[in-house]
């Protein structure tokens, strides 16, 4: 009994260290004009994706108010009411984030087990992210029209 706890009490430590060091690299800040280490590179990318999310989903909240304000402007004899205009919306962008979250899950997995795989992950999330963003801010010039 003696020994299976002196064998347990070097794992804890070991799998605690670990923890910090996961939770650590995980809330650090890097300057990505300097970054020169796969950690820094990979915090980076997320860093630049969740940029690119922040713009798209700003960017799809002024899109979606003013469908929303003008749905019925664009209900016409085919049957296409206001709501379903608004619904079609939604759903175009339902649809647009699953092939996203697949695209990038497959490309991705190019590169599985490399350390590279997080920087990979998130550098093509970004780009898709702001190609939808251009799209979206098209779209919006089309409603300012």
């Amino acid at each position: 009994m003696e020994k299976t706890k002196a064998a347990i009490i070097p794992i804890i430590i070991v799998i605690l260290f670990l923890f910090a060091n996961v939770t650590t690299a995980q809330n650090k800040k890097v300057d990505c004009k300097k970054a020169v280490t796969q950690t820094d590179l990979n915090l980076c990318a997320k860093y630049s994706y969740e940029n690119a999310q922040k713009n798209l989903d700003e960017l799809y909240t002024k899109l979606f108010n003013i469908i929303k304000e003008r749905q019925n402007d664009f209900a016409n004899e085919n049957d296409l009411t206001g709501k379903k205009f608004v619904d079609d919306f939604i759903n175009s962008q339902e649809q647009w984030r699953k092939y996203r979250k697949s695209f990038v899950g497959f490309y991705s997995s190019i590169y599985q087990g490399g350390s590279i795989q997080p920087m990979i992950y998130y550098n093509i999330k970004t780009k898709i992210t702001e190609e939808r963003t251009n799209e979206l801010k098209d779209l919006l010039e089309e409603f300012s029209m």
